[in-house]
């Protein structure tokens, strides 16, 4: 009550003061406001029309009211100054497709900023950490052993074009300003050299840091049997692999190292987390610790800039976000498992969107369907940016039968080659470069030239570029065959031409700026593509 009346009280000072000092003017003879307007009236009319607009201005200006914690209302959360915090611009219209929690689609804005989104934590897992042969084994390190090194290793796409750098339980693009950071396990690891392997608890413990790419195209770096804060009783094996969307999981054996990671002031010290320009996601190691099976995976899953503005993504009827957090299916893929029905259509049905559900005749039947519809690919053009993109195959799963000859798939596409200005990709977009791979398959390409090729996967995240001859080839064969009775194309692949300048007329006919056709594909006969 007292502060109560303790505001009235300064209120009405406030308010008459003011007054008091007017009043004392005028019977003084002076009046400041008319003479403020005597002289305004007396300046030009630009000068009038500034002082206008200065105090529209200020009455607009004065109401805009924040909330008291920098965020506008109806906008973004921002910092302290009203300005969003350093190096985070809010996602396109993130404003208009906010949910009343502050996230879009079901994600904050730090996960679209980062690119990717915490999605599963595992344990009680075991997984297989001995290098394959194809591994680069950090061979100094095995010799002399390690504790706060780092080592570089050839640039991988998920990460950047820089070469990436790792130590220390740590991934990242560079050593001094890293945009990216991946943390599988941030803490001071100790790599025993070969000579004292038999000083770490437990057999057959063998002190190795490797990284390697993989067959499924994929990056893998692992810390096998590794010190944990360089104790000889507490080693870890740690393996972070990173796919080619932009996804990754984390894979631990952190059996031996439990009670290390029991105390406060270890796992308060101990990093799992991935961060893109700060901003990213961590792991409360704390919580793991209550969990009666020791951590086994973590594991992130990539974002698009299109889930800031689209719920489906991929357009198979369900939101990215429950596809990555309730089902676990791709959210860039209509068909998650290549038997032809769209996620969305198999949950519809409960059927799992994980694991085929039709016959293999029916899976057979649409690698038959990929090569002898004509309908299928000219229905798939697609014409952006001077590409053209014709759809050779979905993504598909099918057993190969014991016994049959070992071509998959084979078709000829129609070319109108007339330089080395015209170039020819194999993309899993057809309208931008997309990488792509092939399981249990190797590609094989031959123009009508004679130029050929060979091929399991496109490098990561980008199209294989085809060096097709250059002396005006009027076709390409593709074929694809069997090397191991399970097949699988994860996703689509689209032949795409580039031919600079050209326009589309009609939504076939490809002209070019000065009305020359400068045709990428060609009409044809019945193996041809158009």
């Amino acid at each position: 009550m007292k502060t109560l009346f303790l505001y009235f009280g300064l209120s009405g000072v406030a308010a008459t003061l003011p007054a008091l000092f007017c009043a004392w003017l005028w019977r003084k003879g002076s009046h400041p406001v008319l003479d403020a307007l005597s002289r305004i009236r007396r300046r030009s009319f630009a000068v009038q029309f500034l002082l206008l607009a200065f105090v529209l201005h200020l009455i607009v200006h004065g109401s805009v009211k924040t909330n008291g914690t920098g965020q506008v209302e109806g906008g973004v959360t921002n910092g302290p100054s009203g300005m969003p915090p350093s190096g985070m611009m809010p996602p396109p219209l993130m404003q208009t497709v906010a949910g009343g929690d502050g996230t879009v689609f079901g994600f904050t804005a730090g996960q679209l900023a980062a690119g990717f989104a915490l999605s599963d934590v595992a344990y009680g897992g075991s997984w297989n950490f001995d290098p394959p042969a194809s591994a680069t084994v950090v061979s100094d390190w095995r010799l002399r052993g390690a504790a706060d090194d780092w080592r570089p290793a050839s640039p991988f796409a998920p990460v950047s074009d820089a070469p990436a750098v790792f130590a220390c339980g740590r991934v990242q693009d560079s050593v001094r300003a890293p945009s990216l950071v991946f943390s599988p396990l941030g803490a001071p690891l100790g790599v025993v050299p070969e000579a004292n392997w038999g000083l770490i608890a437990g057999t057959g413990a063998a002190s190795t840091v490797w990284h390697g790419a993989t067959a499924s195209n994929t990056f893998v770096v692992t810390w096998r049997d590794v010190l944990l804060n360089r104790d000889t009783n507490s080693p870890v094996s740690v393996q972070a692999e990173f796919f080619d969307d932009g996804g990754f999981v984390y894979r631990y054996d952190l059996s031996r190292a439990s009670a290390a990671l029991a105390a406060p002031s270890v796992a308060s010290n101990v990093v799992v987390g991935a961060w893109r320009g700060g901003f990213g996601e961590e792991l409360d190691l704390a919580s793991c610790a209550t969990n009666p099976a020791p951590l086994s995976s973590v594991t992130f899953r990539a974002l698009d800039p299109a889930d800031a503005v689209l719920a489906d993504r991929d357009g198979d009827g369900m939101s990215t976000y429950d596809e990555i957090f309730t089902h676990r299916t791709d959210p860039g893929l209509y068909d998650s498992d290549g038997d032809g029905i769209g996620d969305g259509d198999e949950i519809a049905q409960s059927l799992d969107p994980l694991a085929v559900s039709v016959s293999n005749e029916a899976l057979l039947a649409r690698l038959e369907d990929f090569q002898t519809n004509m309908s299928y690919a000219a229905a798939a053009v697609a014409v952006t940016n001077e590409l053209v993109g014709y759809r050779l195959w979905d993504s598909f799963a099918a057993a190969w039968p014991a016994g049959a000859t070992n071509l998959v798939y084979e078709r000829t596409v129609r070319i109108d080659r007339q330089g080395g200005w015209e170039q020819y990709f194999l993309s899993s977009r057809p309208d931008a470069a997309g990488g792509w791979s092939l399981g249990g398959m190797v590609l094989e390409w031959e123009d009508s030239c004679g130029e050929s090729g060979t091929a399991t996967a496109s490098p990561a995240g980008d199209s294989l570029y085809l060096p097709l001859s250059t002396n005006d080839p009027a076709s390409v064969t593709f074929r694809l065959r069997a090397v191991s009775p399970d097949l699988r194309s994860v996703r689509p692949v689209y032949l795409v031409g580039y031919a600079p300048a050209v326009s589309i007329s009609g939504g076939r006919e490809i002209i070019a700026s000065d009305g020359k056709a400068l045709s990428v594909f060609t009409e044809g006969s019945k193996s041809a593509i158009g």
